[in-house]
Formats: structure tokens, C-alpha cells, sequence
């Protein structure tokens, strides 16, 4: 995940990023400021860190806002093809910006030549490629406050896009999800091991049992049947009491992109061996393991969680 960030300035700018590809020197665009999730970082706290590194600007922690943009986008860089999801947030900068010396990590330096602050005019009249390439539409919607949450983007494939920018579009799957968050007597958390069959490169990642909804099926039935297959555990609807979390997640499994809206319950047990002959073909192929969690390993631990806030979140629902 990408966490981008679109800073303005008490007049009204923001601020993009002069980019190139290294590989490819005559490929050139502006790009809003953002990148990865480093451990023990949340999204906003990921991108404010970016934007300094990047762009040698400081943003104030609350000056960011509520996610607003999301979109799954395909793309060429240094000659490989790469597959990444994305999402953004808002920063209002209180006064006239701070500036730090910019400090590039390895794979930034040759792609970023520079930052400046654009007025939304000069967005909108601007003839070169943007990142997110739809961003003269999307700019007004974002200082308004609205969510978007764009269609697949693939930037090396020409067609009709946002602006005539060339993109294609390709809808996401869309899907919803019931979740649960298992704990037992000890305060340790049961996850799944998972990995896509289709993409060994992304490696493996853990998350909580549960799985998408069946036609006709409220959120709490999907819950119980998913937690019945995956695990062997069969409870009661009301063992598992009201939502306490939702999202949002993109994501790319078996060569599709998938927008899921997730709903996930809190079920306290005293213990439970993991039974996995309910596993459906697709869980054989594509679950490797499962653990118990400690709760404090969350926060230590370098492997790939999802929801990737869960210790925060099993923190404030087990305090309630």
C-alpha cells in the first residue's frame, strides 16, 4: 500500500513531485507525494514522513485527513511491471510551509528531480502526465472533501481515459467481507497465513478469518460459516455481538483487482484447536498455516499484517 498525500498551502496550492523514470528518461509526470508503510506507522503518519523525504515540506500530523481517495494502478518503472494499490488523504497546511533538506532514498534519487507548488489552475491546463492520472477531475472533489474511489488505472496500455490521458480503466471486482477477530482466554489473536497462488512474488501475509458473502447472506452468517470452515469453531450469532471495524481494502488475488468492503466482530473464546478439513480447494491452495498472536508481537513483528492497524484496533475494542 502507497499512502499519497495531497498538501495545500494557505493560498491554495499543492504540492507535486517532478518525476522520471530512469529506465526510460523521456517518461516524465508530477506525482503527489506518498509511499510505502514502514512497521509501526499508520497511513497518515507514512505519508507525512514521505513528504518530508521527499519534498522537504513539514506537515503537521493533524493537519491530515480522512481517507479520500483509494485506486489499484498498473505501471512500468526502471523496466519491470509493477502492480500497486494506493490511497490518499488531504493535508491543509496551517501557515506558510516549513522546509527540511530533502532526503531521497536510493530508489527515489534518479526518479525525483524536484517539488513545487501548483495553483489548481495550473493543474487543469498542464498537458504532461499526472499521478494519479486523473488528477485534474479529482483535485476539486478532494478539496471538497469527497471520497472517490477510482477504477483500475493501467499506464502503459493506451486507450479512452480520464481528460484523454490514455487510460484504461478496468473496473474492480466488487466485493463484501465479513471478518472475525478471534481472541482467547491468553489475549493472543488467531490469524491465517495466506499467499496468492497465481503471484508468488507478493510473498505471504497474515490475516483474519473470514471471506466474502454469499448471495442472500447477512454479514453475521458470512462470519460464522467462514470461522466454521477455516477453523473448525462454530458459534452462535450472538457470540459475536455488533461490528466493531470496518474498511475498505484493495487488493490483486488470482490476476484480479478486488475493492472489498470488510465488517469485522470480536468473538472472546477460551481456546480453540484450528480444524482446517472444512478448507474449500481455494483455502488448500492459497492458506499455508495459522498461529496464534500474541497481542504484543502485532507491533513488533515485520510480516505483513491485514488489516495492517490491527493491533490498534484490537486495542481499542478489548478497552471497551
Amino acid at each position: 500500500m502507497s499512502s499519497k498525500l495531497l498538501v495545500v498551502d494557505p493560498d491554495g496550492r499543492v504540492l507535486l513531485l517532478d518525476c522520471q523514470d530512469p529506465g526510460s528518461l523521456q517518461t516524465r509526470w508530477q506525482e503527489l507525494p506518498g509511499g510505502g508503510v514502514e512497521p509501526g506507522e499508520d497511513e497518515a503518519q507514512a505519508a507525512v514522513r514521505e513528504v518530508l523525504e521527499e519534498a522537504g515540506v513539514v506537515v503537521p500530523l493533524e493537519t491530515v485527513g480522512p481517507l479520500l481517495w483509494t485506486q489499484v494502478a498498473s505501471f512500468s518503472w526502471r523496466g519491470s511491471r509493477h502492480v500497486a494499490a494506493h490511497e490518499g488523504r488531504v493535508a491543509r497546511l496551517p501557515g506558510p510551509p516549513q522546509t527540511r533538506p530533502v532526503e531521497l532514498t536510493g530508489p527515489e534519487k534518479g526518479t525525483i528531480l524536484g517539488a513545487r507548488w501548483w495553483s489548481p489552475q495550473e493543474v487543469t491546463a498542464h498537458q504532461g502526465r499526472f499521478f494519479p492520472r486523473s488528477l485534474p477531475e479529482l483535485l476539486p472533489q478532494l478539496l471538497a472533501g469527497h471520497r472517490v474511489d477510482e477504477a483500475d488505472d493501467d499506464w502503459d496500455v493506451p486507450g479512452s481515459g480520464p481528460a484523454g490521458s490514455g487510460a484504461v480503466q478496468v473496473l474492480p471486482v466488487n466485493r463484501r467481507a465479513a471478518r472475525v477477530l478471534l481472541v482467547d482466554a491468553a489475549d493472543r489473536v488467531l490469524l491465517l497465513q495466506g499467499r496468492d497462488p497465481a503471484d508468488p512474488t507478493q510473498g505471504s501475509w497474515w490475516f483474519t478469518p473470514g471471506g466474502g458473502l454469499d448471495d442472500g447472506e447477512e454479514p453475521v452468517q458470512a462470519a460464522r460459516r467462514e470461522l466454521s470452515e477455516e477453523t473448525g469453531l462454530q458459534l452462535a450469532a450472538e457470540a459475536l455481538g455488533p461490528v466493531v471495524f470496518e474498511r475498505v481494502a484493495h487488493f490483486r488475488f488470482a490476476g484480479r483487482h478486488y475493492r472489498q468492503a470488510e465488517v469485522y466482530y470480536l468473538a472472546r473464546i477460551e481456546r480453540h484447536d484450528v480444524d482446517t478439513s472444512g478448507w474449500t480447494p481455494l483455502e488448500v491452495a492459497s492458506v499455508t498455516g495459522h498461529r496464534w498472536w500474541p497481542r504484543a508481537e502485532l507491533r513488533t513483528t515485520t510480516e505483513r499484517l491485514y488489516p495492517s492497524e490491527l493491533a490498534d484496533v484490537l486495542d481499542r475494542v478489548l478497552s471497551a
